[in-house]
């Protein structure tokens, strides 16, 4: 099974950080959806797994793009920091980016609350703020991917 730890808005949280890294210890990689995406790139070279980070409104000297493609196990992934699609009133417009990205599943941040919505066949997904100990994990199951939403 392949499982993905999910994290977004950790703003520099140090302590939240080092509280993740041994309850992320199985995962295959990171995906971190902005506000300190630099955290993200810290926290998966701890756990020696991959990161894959986009930008969000508050990463001032950004070291990622604003959105980023993964294909997992089949499923298409759009990873965002949502800022963009006003993700705070509504998920219609990240939902008409998912389907012109064809994505299976959408990642996002920005709102601090972590969540889990489908719209038609698209899983949407945010973990929720790690600067006030939230975070997810995507579990790859046999009958598809199954998120769990977390607190440190």
């Amino acid at each position: 099974m392949i499982r993905l730890a999910l994290v977004s808005d950790s703003h520099g949280a140090a302590g939240f950080l080092e509280q993740a890294v041994p309850r992320l210890r199985d995962c295959q990689a990171l995906c971190h959806m902005g506000d300190t995406a630099r955290d993200g790139v810290r926290l998966a070279e701890r756990l020696g797994i991959p990161c894959h980070a986009v930008a969000g409104n508050c990463d001032v000297f950004p070291i990622a793009s604003r959105e980023l493609i993964l294909t997992v196990e089949g499923f298409r992934i759009l990873l965002t920091h949502g800022d963009r699609y006003g993700v705070k009133r509504s998920l219609s417009r990240l939902s008409f980016r998912a389907r012109a990205a064809e994505a299976d599943i959408v990642l996002y941040g920005h709102t601090h609350i972590p969540s889990v919505d489908r719209d038609g066949p698209i899983l949407f997904i945010n973990p929720g703020a790690l600067m006030s100990g939230r975070y997810a994990l995507l579990e790859f199951r046999p009958n598809g991917p199954v998120p769990v939403i977390k607190i440190l």
